[in-house]
């Protein structure tokens, strides 16, 4: 059989990283001594791609502070973790406090850092590594965790980049961004902000950060696919934006990795193994079969757009179409209804699938199949109700295209300045990378490890590994001369896809100078700055200013330097010219030359590239200038494409943000100018103040506006121009209720009554309405600080103290939830449940050191409420399996209060040592005191007490109460079956 290669190594051969790795001394000595920052969600210290024992740590390290430094080790040099400035602990009402340390709980931290610098490893489909394999890394903590705090923010951001730049990193990896508002240049008064303050701060704090001398890499975008008229140009994120930060596209690997739906043997050949990929909701942990129900036959249009029958799913899988409405509504619906898992099929007739995202909230696995294979299973499981249907997550590779632009990596040209941008890209779709395995919520658990994903966030830390292997050469090389490295150095074997299916060699808004090459760029010694360069966007009266590049001879020998001016487009009206063509360079000289553009062109995008030789690799500049035709082409959503929000409450977003749009032409420059009009198309909201035109950027907004009262789809549309020449931008959404706690609605979970006081360590159930979409219970012996989106706070306004808390179980009226160990000695605390950025009103817990109770079940004989306990033979006691009088049982408890040996919160208890309770309990049996052996804490349990006790020879027979006291505080009686 054929051996698979993992997708890392698939992808490093289409960047030449194993061949340039012999420039550096090889893949044992490739990105040695140079320190990588990775500004993300984390990074998991224990990952075997983080373990590198040939590694010492620099003089000087490990850089970070407090109990940040447990994460350091000698390949991650730099700890430091910024959570603590997302949690608002001085306003319980917005507070979101979380899960402080540097760990990674989403997986997208870990796999950024493996791609720039993993160690070479083995996983399950093999050996892979990161482009920069011996390579330092500093881990820069800037999102928490997954449905708590996952997004970061500007000042965050621009916090993590000057420590960075203070720790003596000489390269940053920032794969986040938001849609540009503003030039990367702009400030003051064209954004409403006071004196000379940057519009975009994020691209102001890159632009700094470089000044300090550090390669600032940033992921280009992934809203390449979001306007009518695709590939969607003009889509650059910002701080990609930056002029000095190194922007990075994606292109397609040479393998995808797909998951399998597989019909069982005897089905037609076709479905016995369809390639699916997973959403980015809860994914199975192994391969399961289930029947699958095709909902069309649920008087439905396939679609489950709209609620399904009760139970009219039970223990299934749902057959579902794509389309009419948004993904994760069908597998809510589908849930509700009883499944266990979707299908979902692809839409009109189209085999090409993707993982669907914006199933965060959702409670089970779904997976995409095409139209194909999706029409032959429906025919099959219609005509076999009873056949079993696999879903297996397990990964397979097949052979894709490669080195076309990945669908959905954003296009220059950059915003205002109509700069190149991204200037390079690198393979991202997919890749097979490492990941956490600590939290099941995060987008990119997996329990091996390991992950396969795409975006551009994954081809920037590729670039960056590049850049390393360049400074590992030129340790003094400047950010400028780095970026040229990397741009320069390219290669232009790139094609891209427009309107579906007409390939043709990639232009520089789409793909910059092209394809990142290792090879070239750890040997090359001839830099330019810029590396690339644009005249604008020029009007008929335009005169551009000339262009300087400066080429310096970074080597040891003399060069002679010559220019090859290759236009790709032809303009009768106007050409660019250089000052020279041909100079020597000596070893560590520089030479300036002009490029000039003579003339004005007609309307149209121009680009071309300046071909250099003389050096040890030859090295290409492109360069670009444009006129617009001023005709509106393309519409597209800048801000709040699927937003979430509450119902009759404000559209998520403030006054320059809300429902933003750009409007282009064919070349993608902005059209101003234009009129828009807004207005709800489901859910019943209103637009109350929106601008009526585009602006100089082909931006336009709405700076006031309300949800409808509609629970579910929302959207509004706008229109952009006039007819006949009139664009449609459709912004969808969700409305929810906001989550309501119920008066005295939170109980001790095991007696379930309420207004006691609660102890911290032990379990309470929260009840009332909209608390979740979905029901969802952990997964995983730790309890994880959010289920489906939820999460609920434990706030000390008065001490500024605030405490995530570990969740059980979620469903739309309850929830189970684990007190903070950490509010030991508090009265009370302010508590709400969170759905994302919505929350419910503050309830006050009253809390005590103890709330002794033990947890109850349902005799399934008698139908009586029982205490929960086991006998000596650990079997359930219950009418048919009595007490006996003189043995042990164990009874399982709640609220005991301090133990002696305090775990974390979420965390099992420890087996060595026990952790016993330091008061101990009276309890009675029947009335009669009962010898108490052990309380303390269950060992392997979260929060969970036992009490193990001799049942009292004397006790009465048959039903008997049991009591547990704790000082002064009895608990509620239950009952205990006595032989």
């Amino acid at each position: 059989m054929e051996a698979h290669k993992a997708h890392m190594v698939k992808a490093l051969d289409l960047i030449r990283a194993q061949i340039g790795w012999n420039n550096v001394g090889g893949a044992d000595n490739a990105g040695k001594g140079v320190k990588i920052a990775i500004l993300d969600s984390g990074i998991d210290k224990d990952h075997p791609a983080f373990q590198d024992a040939s590694l010492a740590m620099p003089a000087g390290y490990p850089r970070c502070a407090g109990s940040d430094c447990n994460y350091a080790s000698n390949k991650i040099i730099a700890v430091r973790s910024y959570v603590d400035l997302l949690v608002l602990p001085e306003v319980p009402a917005d507070s979101r406090p979380d899960d402080l340390t540097p760990r990674d709980r989403v997986g997208h931290g870990t796999a950024v850092a493996f791609v720039a610098a993993g160690n070479q490893v083995s996983t399950p489909l093999g050996q892979a590594s990161g482009v920069a394999p011996k390579a330092w890394v500093g881990n820069y903590k800037i999102l928490g965790s997954p449905g708590v705090n996952d997004v970061t923010f500007t000042d965050v951001f621009i916090q993590a980049l000057d420590d960075a730049v203070k720790d003596g990193m000489d390269i940053a990896v920032y794969s986040y961004g938001r849609g540009a508002l503003w030039g990367p240049t702009d400030r003051g008064a064209t954004c409403e902000e006071t004196a000379n303050r940057a519009c975009d701060l994020s691209a102001d704090a890159v632009e700094n950060a470089t000044r300090a001398g550090l390669t600032v890499v940033v992921s280009a975008g992934n809203d390449g696919d979001l306007g009518n008229q695709p590939p969607t140009l003009n889509t650059i994120n910002s701080p990609a934006t930056a002029p000095s930060a190194l922007s990075v596209g994606a292109t397609t690997n040479s393998q995808r990795y797909v998951a399998s739906v597989r019909a069982p043997a005897g089905a037609p050949q076709a479905i016995t193994d369809i390639a699916s990929f997973f959403g980015n909701g809860p994914k199975p942990p192994a391969a399961f079969s289930t029947t699958v129900k095709d909902v069309r036959t649920l008087e439905n249009d396939g679609t489950a757009c709209t609620p399904l029958a009760n139970g009219s799913l039970n223990g299934m899988l749902a057959l579902i179409d794509r389309g009419n409405c948004q993904i994760a509504i069908k597998a809510i619906n589908a849930q509700q209804a009883g499944a266990v898992g979707v299908i979902l099929i692809q839409s009109d007739n189209s085999d090409f699938i993707f993982p669907p995202t914006g199933l965060e909230e959702t409670g089970i696995p779904l997976a995409m199949i095409g139209a194909t294979p999706g029409a032959a299973l429906r025919t099959y499981v219609n005509a076999n109700a009873n056949a079993q249907v696999t879903l297996d997550p397990t990964l397979r590779a097949e052979s894709q295209t490669s080195n076309q632009i990945a669908y959905f990596s954003s296009y220059g040209p950059n915003i205002r300045t109509t700069g190149i941008k991204p200037e390079v890209v690198a393979p991202g779709l997919p890749l097979y990378m490492a990941t956490q395995s600590l939290d099941p919520n995060g987008a990119m658990y997996n329990p091996s490890g390991w992950v396969t994903a795409q975006g551009t966030s994954f081809s920037a830390p590729m670039a960056a590994g590049v850049a390393a292997l360049f400074k590992q050469r030129f340790p003094n090389a400047t950010p400028a001369q780095v970026k040229s490295a990397v741009v320069n150095s390219a290669s232009a074997d790139i094609d891209d896809i427009i309107d579906g299916n007409l390939v043709s060699p990639a232009r520089v808004t789409s793909m910059g100078a092209g394809k990142v090459n290792v090879n070239d760029t750890a040997r090359t010694t001839l830099v330019v700055e810029p590396s690339t360069f644009s005249f604008g966007t020029l009007t008929a009266n335009s005169t551009p200013s000339p262009q300087t590049l400066v080429f310096r001879n970074l080597g040891d020998s003399a060069i002679t330097v010559r220019i090859d001016n290759r236009a790709r487009d032809l303009s009768n009206n106007a050409r660019v010219t250089l000052s020279t063509s041909a100079f020597p360079l000596a070893p560590g000289a520089s030479q300036q030359v002009t490029a000039t553009l003579q003339g004005t062109p007609n309307a149209g995008g121009y680009e071309g590239e300046l071909v250099v030789t003389g050096g040890v690799t030859t090295i290409r500049v492109p360069y670009l200038f444009m006129r617009s035709d001023n005709v509106l082409f393309d519409a597209f959503p800048v801000t709040n494409f699927f937003f979430e929000g509450i119902a009759g409450e404000a559209i998520p977003g403030g006054a320059f943000t809300r429902l933003v749009l750009k409007a282009t032409d064919q070349y993608g420059l902005p059209v101003g100018g234009l009129p828009v009009r807004y207005r709800a198309t489901r859910g019943g909201g209103r637009i109350e103040v929106a601008l009526d035109a585009t602006d100089s950027l082909g931006i336009a907004a709405v700076r006031d506006g309300f949800l409808g009262p509609e629970i579910g789809e929302q959207e509004f549309v706008a229109e952009v121009g006039t007819a006949p020449n009139l664009v449609s931008v459709i912004f969808p959404g969700r409305a929810r209720l906001r989550p309501v706690i119920r008066t005295d609605g939170v109980v001790d979970a095991a007696s379930g009554l309420a207004g006691n006081g609660l102890a911290p360590g032990s379990y309470i159930s929260i009840f009332g309405q909209n608390l979740s979409d979905v029901t969802r219970a952990g997964v995983t012996l730790s309890l994880p600080l959010s289920l489906a989106g939820i999460s609920v706070s434990f706030d000390i306004p008065s001490r500024q103290l605030s405490y995530p808390g570990r969740l059980h179980f979620v469903s739309p009226t309850q929830i189970n939830v684990q007190i903070p160990w950490e509010l030991a000695g508090q009265n009370s605390a302010q508590m709400k449940v969170s759905i994302g950025d919505y929350s419910s009103a503050l309830y006050t817990v009253p809390l005590n050191n103890v709330s002794p109770n033990a947890f109850e079940f349902t005799d399934p004989g008698t139908g009586r409420r029982l205490a929960a306990a086991l006998d000596a033979n650990f079997a359930l006691v219950y009418d048919a399996n009595k007490a006996k009088k003189g043995q042990f049982i164990q009874i399982y408890c709640n609220g005991l209060g301090p133990v002696d040996a305090t775990p974390p919160s979420g965390e099992p208890s420890s087996a060595n040592p026990l952790a016993r309770t330091t008061t101990a309990p009276t309890v009675t049996i029947g009335g009669r005191p009962a010898e108490v052996v052990f309380s303390g804490l269950a060992p392997g349990i979260v929060g969970l007490y036992q009490v193990n006790v001799r049942v009292p020879a004397d006790a009465p027979s048959g039903l008997q109460p049991v009591t547990i006291q704790m000082g002064n505080v009895t608990g509620k009686a239950t009952n205990i079956p006595i032989e």
